[in-house]
Parts: C-alpha cells; sequence; structure tokens
C-alpha cells in the first residue's frame, strides 16, 4: 500500500500542528483585536463559481464530477467563495468584517514554500468603498507580522487603477491588460530583461516596452513617487488611482504604525479581480515569494449578485510565514505533545485511581493521559520522556496509604509527595 500522500501534500504530525496553531492564535488574536469574526465556506464549490474569477491561474484549479455528474472544484483561494457567501446573504450587516484560516488546493508545482494543499489565512472587509478600509487591512497584515517577530520586512502597495493608467499611457491595448500585467507581476524572480522578453512574445512594441520600463524606475519615498507618478498620469483612472494612493499612505501614516510600507510600481498581483489598491508583504533578505497578498475586489461580489459590492482584503500566506521561521530559528514551540501530565500507575492495583485523579485534573482544565495500554512503569516513564510530558503524577500503594501523589517534574527531575489540591496548583 502506498504510504506518502499525493505530490505536494502532507502529513502534519503533532509536533508540527503545534508550531502551526501557535502562528495561527497569533494572527486570530489580531483579526479579532481589530474586529473580524470567524466565516467558513465549503472545501468543495461548484466548479463555475469558480471559473473566469483567476485569470491565467485558474488552470490551477482541482477539477472533478461527482457521483451525481455534476461538475465541482476544490476552492481555490478563500475570496470566491467569500463574495458568493455575500451574494448569498444579502442582509447580513455592512461593513461585514471577516477572517478566515482553512485549506485551500491548487494543482501547482511544488517547491520552497509552495504545496498542492495548504493553508490561507484571510481577512477582509466587505461593503466599504472607503479607502480606509484598505489602511486596516494593511495595518492587520503590519501587526501580525511585528506579533509573529519579524523586522525586516516591506509590505508593497500600488494600485491597479494606476497600472491600467500606465498601460493606457503607453498604448497598450485594453484586451491585453490582463495578460500583460502577469507579465509585470513576474519582475522581482525573473528581472526586467526576462520580463521584457515575456512582453515581446506578447507582441508588444519596443516603444511600449520601454515605456513602461521606464515607470519601473520610478524610485524615492512614497510621496516622491506619487508626485513623479502625478506629473504623467493625466488619465482619470490614473489620477483616481494617484488619490487613492495619497490617501492611503495618509492613513497608515497617522496610524502610528512601523513605516515598512512602500509604493512599489511593478507590483500588479495576477490575478484578475483586484480593481484598487493592492498590497503584498516581502521578507527583505530571504528568498521566498509574497507572504501574504491581497487588494480591492470591488467587482467580484456583483458577478454573482449582479449589484457590486465594495470589498478589500488580504491572505497571510502561512506555510511560506512557519518555512522562513523556522529557517531562521525563531522561537517556535518544540513540543511533541500538548499533554501537561502523564498519571502514572506502578502497578494495577492502583490504575483504577490513577483514573479518578485523570478524571480531575481534567475537570480543572489540565491536559493529561493515564496508563491505557497497560505498559510497565518503566515503559511508562520512557512513554513522558520520548513525548517531552513535563510532569508525572505516580501513584503507588504508599502514596495510596498517604492520600497523595509523587509528583516529578520531568525537566528539573526534582520530585515530591503532595495532595492532589497541590499538585492542581503546581501543574495549573
Amino acid at each position: 500500500m502506498i504510504k506518502q500522500p499525493p505530490k505536494g501534500m502532507r502529513d502534519l504530525l503533532p509536533e508540527e500542528m503545534i508550531k502551526r496553531n501557535y502562528v495561527f492564535d497569533i494572527i486570530k488574536s489580531v483579526f479579532i483585536k481589530y474586529g473580524f469574526d470567524p466565516l467558513e465556506s465549503p472545501s468543495v464549490e461548484y466548479s463555475e463559481v469558480l471559473e473566469g474569477k483567476y485569470g491565467e491561474e485558474e488552470k490551477l484549479i482541482y477539477k472533478f464530477k461527482d457521483k451525481g455528474g455534476r461538475d465541482l472544484a476544490l476552492r481555490y483561494d478563500l475570496t470566491v467563495p467569500l463574495s458568493r457567501i455575500i451574494a448569498a446573504n444579502p442582509n447580513l450587516n455592512k461593513p461585514f468584517k471577516r477572517f478566515q484560516i482553512s485549506r485551500v488546493w491548487r494543482y501547482d508545482r511544488p517547491g520552497k514554500g509552495r504545496y498542492k494543499e495548504f493553508w490561507q489565512c484571510d481577512v477582509d472587509v466587505v461593503g466599504s468603498d472607503s479607502i480606509l478600509a484598505d489602511a486596516e487591512i494593511i495595518a492587520v497584515t503590519i501587526e501580525i507580522m511585528e506579533d509573529l517577530g519579524f523586522k525586516d520586512y516591506t509590505v508593497r502597495l500600488n494600485n491597479r487603477k494606476i497600472l491600467n493608467s500606465i498601460l493606457e499611457s503607453v498604448g497598450v491595448p485594453e484586451k491585453k491588460y490582463n495578460e500583460v500585467l502577469i507579465s509585470i507581476d513576474k519582475l522581482e524572480r525573473i528581472g526586467i530583461e526576462g520580463v521584457k522578453k515575456e512582453l515581446r512574445e506578447k507582441e508588444l512594441s519596443p516603444k511600449q516596452i520601454n515605456g513602461l520600463s521606464s515607470f519601473f524606475d520610478i524610485s524615492g519615498n512614497n510621496q516622491q513617487i506619487l508626485n513623479k507618478l502625478k506629473k504623467t498620469l493625466k488619465n482619470g483612472k490614473g489620477e483616481e488611482g494617484l488619490n487613492e494612493m495619497y490617501e492611503l499612505v495618509s492613513y497608515l501614516d497617522k496610524m502610528g504604525l512601523p513605516k515598512k510600507y512602500k509604493i512599489m510600481v511593478s507590483l500588479a498581483r495576477g490575478l484578475d479581480y483586484y480593481t484598487g489598491p493592492t498590497f503584498e508583504t516581502v521578507l527583505n533578505g530571504v528568498e521566498m515569494g509574497s507572504v501574504s497578498g491581497g487588494g480591492r475586489f470591488d467587482k467580484l461580489i456583483g458577478k454573482f449578485s449582479g449589484t457590486d459590492i465594495p470589498a478589500t482584503g488580504t491572505s497571510i500566506g502561512i506555510e511560506r510565514i512557519i518555512d522562513v521561521m523556522k529557517e531562521l530559528n525563531f522561537d517556535l514551540p518544540k513540543q511533541k505533545t500538548l499533554t501537561k501530565v502523564l498519571v502514572v500507575n506502578v502497578d494495577e492495583s492502583t490504575l483504577q485511581d490513577c483514573i479518578k485523579l485523570a478524571s480531575f485534573l481534567r475537570k480543572n482544565n489540565v491536559s493529561c493521559q493515564f496508563n491505557l495500554s497497560g505498559k510497565k512503569f518503566g515503559k511508562q516513564i520512557k512513554y513522558a520522556d520520548s513525548l517531552g510530558i513535563q510532569y508525572l503524577a505516580i501513584i503507588g500503594k504508599e502514596e495510596l496509604k498517604q492520600n497523595k501523589v509523587t509528583l516529578k517534574d520531568m525537566v528539573t527531575g526534582k520530585q515530591r509527595k503532595v495532595n492532589k489540591e497541590a499538585l492542581l496548583k503546581i501543574v495549573s
């Protein structure tokens, strides 16, 4: 029998899941602090829900037929299912602020920080067209990065309206916008020459390619970049995008955040559904793609409801974040178990008393185990040691006579006889 999971998917044993849940809890605490509530969507959607939403990325959707012949697909991200849910529940209070931590599936080529099955941590605001909503999403991202212990990172900012205006200004036909943006989005990975090569293959003229390159050379602080763009982009969409970015930066500056946000003119984000501000987080000096990414998607919900509803959000790339935290030796939990106490019976005659003590501890919210497999005393000790369980609560005939328990701290090696109330106080 095959013992390995499918390529690009993983078994996550308790030691790994403890690390993962530690990171999830930090992220979730920030989401809740900012007033976002939990939401869940099915792992499987009708194929037509996902189709036509992701552009070139659509080829990565896992599609299949069920036994009734229905066309289904594993969810590709958490944004499109959210849009379906909003359309199906028009009476939800707006703005609707939600977070979701769930698995998604993509038929992608596995690589560093890239898997076919992985978790996303999404946070979104639906029903607000204010740029303040985008600023809040970025603030959440920055606080999460800080709380996780990252210091050297950059949240890159751009606006799809600015990019479309740039494409228009150099004469790129509108029907080619999405495919050109996909190439531009690869600038960090393949370099300017690689992007130029792709643009030539997409039949852009040398003048158009050079025109685009000149925009990507714009540098300076956020205000300087916007001021330089303002001199060139005179059409309506360009001015609208620039005004949004001036407003966004102004809000972020007022929020008292670490100033780790930077406008990057070449930031495109490859998905078709972005309509305004876009943002992603990269770790400086680490060979890894973005560890968060998102933006405004004001037209996506309308594809389901027939009425556009403004929305913005981002996804925290938990897999890449955890991979980097390990690589950089962050202080992640090293536990193999969440069990705090192993209740040990010296022989079979004290097993019933061990069961009673375990029940007492559990009623008082202390995680514990007792001997389920008839292991001898020595093997119970080895079991606790192999899992890194900190405390042993040992019950033998002598302990029963004294109505006490021998408590051993496996970290310090110290042990003493205590009553169960004292035991609870120590291990709680």
